[in-house]
């Protein structure tokens, strides 16, 4: 069966809920959890640390790959900041195996309200939350190039 964006929208539910729960280092130490768990199970392939992947205006090296595969979009990605990285893994999991249409017409207010939910813009550093941004266009566009 194919993966819905109702699930998609549940599991950015479930982890907004586990942030908010805590607090401080706690939520900090949950976020590095989320990217060390991400990279075991999704290694990163070094020959796609390539300029196309990487992701535009992050200070920090953060790279998003793709891949259009039976009629689904799959996302890897990498960061050298840790708490960006647990952040992307989030974004990637929740949008792996979602055809294109639904990630560019029907993901954005699953997003909007992790995002507002968790404060994620306000828990990283400014050039930080802006790459979180970047790297859901990036996504959304790689997705609308399979249209």
């Amino acid at each position: 069966m194919a993966k819905t964006i109702k699930e998609t929208c549940g599991f950015l539910k479930e982890r907004k809920e586990e942030i908010t729960f805590l607090e401080g280092a706690e939520r900090y130490q949950y976020i590095l959890q989320i990217a060390d768990n991400y990279e075991r199970s999704n290694p990163f392939p070094p020959e796609l640390k390539i300029s196309g992947n990487k992701v535009p205006g992050c200070v920090s090296e953060a790279y998003v790959a793709s891949e259009f595969k039976d009629g689904k979009m799959y996302y890897k990605c990498i960061s050298d900041a840790r708490t960006v990285f647990g952040y992307m893994a989030m974004l990637a999991e929740a949008l792996s195996g979602l055809p294109p249409g639904e990630i560019v017409d029907n993901s954005k207010p699953c997003i909007d309200d992790f995002v507002k939910g968790t404060n994620v813009l306000g828990s990283l550093s400014p050039n930080r939350a802006n790459a979180f941004g970047n790297v859901y266009r990036m996504m959304v566009e790689r997705a609308r190039q399979h249209l």
